[in-house]
């Protein structure tokens, strides 16, 4: 089940259409470049109970 997420950003863009991506500095123009934006992200996906144990983790009971 995908979430949509809204993001507002002032952040220099890096990244493409199809792939955006935001540097680590405010953009150089001013804070008029705020860019707003919505994107789709699946959720991450728990651990297998081997990767868990494998990774040195204690099981929680």
């Amino acid at each position: 089940m995908s979430l949509k997420v809204y993001y507002a950003t002032n952040r220099k863009e890096t990244g493409t259409a199809a792939n955006p991506n935001f540097g680590p500095n405010f953009h150089a123009k001013g804070p008029q470049y705020l860019l707003f934006g919505m994107a789709e992200v699946e959720p991450p996906v728990p651990p297998t109970m081997a990767e868990y144990t494998q990774a040195g983790r204690p099981m929680a009971t």
